[in-house]
């Protein structure tokens, strides 16, 4: 089961990619060799969204959605059922889930204080005290709502930082790409100039989104002792960039091997 407050498209590739090292765990070289069929665990592969972006109750991820030659019928395949908890969908789950309803009404909550005007820490602290009177979570939030609320502001924050300093790279890019561009479209045509300086602002854009990220990865490690991949999955960080988080890490007299 995975949690995700964004859709993630390549969510079926990852799912494929942890049972793998799933079935590794389990599996011996010894036995993968032998003429008897082992038996193994039949995996089921559940996300369950509660961003704001809408989305129906339920829909399927497929990993044959990212072979190149769709048209072709593939040999492998990996479903993954994404299930709406945001509040007020999927009322038959529910039904069937206090803890999961409970959560749902949380989450509803903090979001309703937000776009009320509520500051984040208003916000957090006054759902916290809506839900224990409203017996929502209340046994769990008597004895961990400190922790839940440095969570939250942790995991709140980092979800605005990420969108403001995604739009500010982009922004940015473009904007010293379109200025390059025109002062080469005096020389080599203003037309042609432009059109480099759109494609050379979008480049930088996502150079400056992804040293930004590798930074934004960085400070959730040290601050909250996160691990390499729960950071890097938290900024959304592209796999490839994992040994400049580790080489940031280290120049910042943190140890981090592999």
């Amino acid at each position: 089961i995975e949690h995700q407050s964004s859709i993630n498209q390549n969510m079926p590739v990852r799912l494929l990619m942890y049972i793998g090292r799933i079935y590794e765990k389990i599996l011996t070289t010894e036995n993968i060799y032998r003429k008897k069929l082992i038996k193994i665990p039949k995996p089921e592969f559940i996300v369950l969204y509660n961003g704001e972006e809408k989305q129906p109750d339920m829909f399927k991820l497929r990993l044959s959605d990212a072979f190149i030659e769709a048209e072709v019928p593939a040999s492998l395949e990996l479903e993954a059922t994404v299930y709406n908890i945001n509040a007020g969908r999927n009322m038959e789950m529910m039904k069937n889930s206090k803890s999961l309803s409970d959560y749902a009404a949380f989450v509803g909550k903090v979001r309703e204080y937000l776009h009320a005007g509520f500051e984040l820490e208003d916000a957090l602290n006054k759902t916290i005290q809506y839900c224990i009177d409203h017996d929502i979570m209340k046994e769990y939030l008597n004895r961990n709502g400190s922790e839940v609320y440095n969570m939250l502001m942790a995991e709140f924050n980092i979800e605005e930082a990420r969108k403001v300093w995604i739009e500010e790279a982009r922004e940015e890019g473009l904007e010293e790409g379109l200025e390059q561009g025109i002062e080469q479209g005096i020389e080599l045509g203003l037309e042609q100039g432009i059109e480099q300086g759109i494609e050379q602002g979008i480049e930088q854009g996502r150079e400056e989104s992804s040293l930004k990220a590798i930074e934004a990865a960085v400070i959730i490690i040290k601050k909250w002792r996160a691990s390499l991949t729960e950071a890097m999955e938290s900024v959304q960080l592209d796999p490839k960039y994992r040994d400049h988080v580790i080489a940031e890490l280290n120049k910042q007299g943190i140890v981090y091997t592999l």
